[in-house]
């Protein structure tokens, strides 16, 4: 399965409107991505584990945080394009966000 990694802005949705009832924990940044084919419209799950720029974790009712994103499928790239919005996921609808750009995937390579 290949894996792409993206900058996005995320929101997360406060608990009042269906967010998280607390911060992740620190360790877990697993969550899934629901994304649409902008041509098709065809949207599609995807796994995904995000990383703040500060190390922190994300809170419920945070705004538009930067993020790195590493998600995972053949297709991801079909549907995680630059400008593109999608939902993240954790159990229900937990916020949004937008992807800023792609990031250079670099292969690593075992010893030679």
């Amino acid at each position: 399965m290949k894996r792409f990694r993206y900058q996005a802005l995320v929101t997360l949705y406060p608990p009042q409107q269906g967010g998280l009832p607390a911060s992740l924990p620190a360790e877990t940044r697993c969550l899934v991505v629901r994304a649409e084919d902008q041509q098709t419209h065809r949207s599609k799950l995807f796994s995904s584990v995000l990383m703040t720029a500060d190390d922190q974790p994300l809170r419920p009712g945070d705004a538009r945080r930067v993020v790195t994103m590493q998600v995972n499928g053949d297709d991801a790239r079909q549907f995680m394009r630059p400008g593109g919005e999608f939902t993240l996921w954790f159990g229900t609808d937990v916020g949004h966000g937008t992807v800023s750009r792609q990031l250079v995937n670099w292969a690593l390579t075992g010893p030679r």
